[in-house]
């Protein structure tokens, strides 16, 4: 069987691959990897899924809605002990706000204890981003102004002037090319961003995006198998 996924994976000239993933991992990494996998495998059709939480994308694998899946947890995996894993990075916390005047001054780490007053735009409960934002309005006098599940609303809230946002620095392209001010949170909170997928269930299209992402994947095979 291993062998017949191998050169199954060597032959890729079709089919389609879906994906699950947290919002904040589609802009990093997901969107590297699809890039150097479509340019590798350009006859796959890609579908990404939207899945808010670690437990939304375990769904997700469980109902074979998708084949892979892209986490963020907070250093703890143990609700998806069950999946099978490739770590991929670990991205840490940022504020960002529309300008200098709204963050204490400075170019080091913001600290907790720096921040005041500020009115923040957070994630829904049960993410990383609201994590940290519920542990700054706990430690200080900031409040949450808005929580938002539609994370594409982020930077164009905090470009409104409506407040200031706790996000993954997996955002700070996009913040910089709009030219938003961040800066990056002392907190020890951190999120580890995988791969992950139902063990025993890795078809052809699923193990070679595994392997463009784990950079294992070999030379094209010259000969062409049946999508």
């Amino acid at each position: 069987m291993a062998r017949e996924t191998v050169v199954a994976v060597d032959g890729l000239r079709g089919g389609r691959l879906s994906i699950a993933s947290m919002p904040s991992q589609v802009v990093s990494p997901l969107t590297g990897l699809l890039a150097a996998f479509v340019d590798r495998y350009p006859g796959v059709q890609v579908g990404v899924r939207a899945a808010a939480r670690p437990d939304d994308v375990r769904e997700a694998l469980r109902r074979g809605d998708a084949e892979i899946g892209v986490v963020a947890t907070g250093g703890t995996a143990e609700a998806l002990a069950d999946l099978d894993r490739l770590p991929l990075e670990v991205q840490s916390f940022v504020l960002v706000a529309r300008d200098d005047a709204l963050l204490p001054p400075g170019l080091d780490d913001l600290r907790m204890s720096d921040l005041r007053g500020l009115p923040l735009i957070a994630g829904q409960p049960g993410t990383g981003m609201r994590r940290v934002a519920d542990a700054i309005v706990a430690a200080t006098d900031c409040r949450i102004a808005v929580e938002i599940e539609h994370r594409e609303g982020l930077l164009p809230l905090v470009l409104s002037g409506v407040g200031v946002a706790v996000v993954a620095d997996s955002w700070r392209p996009l913040a910089d090319a709009v030219g938003l001010q961040v800066r990056r949170l002392a907190v020890e909170d951190r999120l580890d961003v995988a791969l992950v997928w139902q063990r025993h269930r890795l078809g052809p299209a699923p193990a070679a995006f595994v392997a463009v992402a784990g950079g294992t994947d070999g030379p094209a095979s010259g000969t062409s198998a049946a999508p």
